[in-house]
C-alpha cells in the first residue's frame, strides 16, 4: 500500500475543491483524501507526532519522509492561507500550543515547569486573537447609500401646501428687479420657466 502514496495526489484534490467538486476522483485519489482528512482528524486528538507515526506502520506503511509531506498537505488542504481562511489558521495555531501545555501539565514536576504550562496556555489565548479588543461593528445604515428622493411637490415630502398667490405677493413687494421676481416666481413654480430665456441667459453669463 505504500507505493500508493509515493506520489502526491495534492494538487488534483486541491483543485477537485476549489472548482466545487465538479468532475470525478479517480481510486487512487479518493484514497489519498481520505488520508489527509484521518490526518487532519488524528491531529485535533492525539497531536502532530502521534498522528505521523501512526501512519508510518500497518496497514498504511508510508514512509516517514512521505507522512510529513502528507500531513503538511492535509494542514494545506484543511488551513488554507487566505483572507477568508486565517481564522481557521489561528485556530490551528492554537490548538498546537494548547496541545504542548497539556503535555507540559502532564509532565510538570517543579512551578518552572507550570509557567511554561502558562506561557503555552497565554501564548494559544494570542493566537485566538483573545487579547485583543472585539471590533467595533458599525451599523449598516452609517456605510450604506442614503436613498435621496427630490420633489417639488409638497405633499409628496409631507409638508404644508404654499399658498403661492401669497408667495407671489410677498415677492411682488420685494425691493428687487423685475428680473430677479421673475426669476424666483419662476423657481418657486408660480410662473412657468422659459427655458429658452435661461439658456439665453447663462450664454450671456459665460
Amino acid at each position: 500500500m505504500a507505493k500508493k502514496f509515493e506520489i502526491s495526489r495534492y494538487h488534483e484534490i486541491a483543485e477537485y475543491i476549489e472548482k466545487g467538486s465538479k468532475g470525478k476522483l479517480d481510486e487512487a485519489e479518493i484514497e489519498y483524501l481520505e488520508v489527509l482528512v484521518k490526518m487532519n482528524t488524528m491531529r485535533r486528538r492525539y497531536g502532530i507526532n502521534e498522528t505521523i507515526a501512526f501512519f508510518t506502520k500497518k496497514p498504511h506503511n508510508i514512509s516517514l519522509y512521505r507522512a510529513k509531506q502528507m500531513f503538511e498537505e492535509s494542514i494545506n488542504l484543511f488551513y488554507s492561507d487566505e483572507v477568508l481562511d486565517k481564522k481557521a489558521a489561528r485556530n490551528l495555531k492554537a490548538e498546537q500550543f494548547e496541545q504542548a501545555a497539556q503535555l507540559a501539565l502532564e509532565a510538570a514536576q517543579s512551578v518552572k515547569d507550570l509557567d511554561i504550562y502558562r506561557a503555552l496556555l497565554w501564548d494559544s489565548y494570542k493566537a485566538r486573537q483573545l487579547d485583543q479588543p472585539d471590533p467595533i461593528e458599525i451599523p449598516k445604515e452609517l456605510y450604506e447609500r442614503p436613498i435621496k428622493i427630490y420633489t417639488l411637490d409638497p405633499k409628496q415630502a409631507k409638508l404644508p401646501e404654499i399658498n403661492r398667490h401669497d408667495l407671489a405677493a410677498e415677492i411682488d413687494d420685494l425691493d428687487e428687479s423685475e428680473f430677479n421676481k421673475k426669476r424666483w416666481k419662476q423657481e418657486a413654480m408660480i410662473e412657468d420657466i422659459d427655458f429658452t430665456e435661461m439658456i439665453h441667459d447663462q450664454t450671456n453669463e459665460d
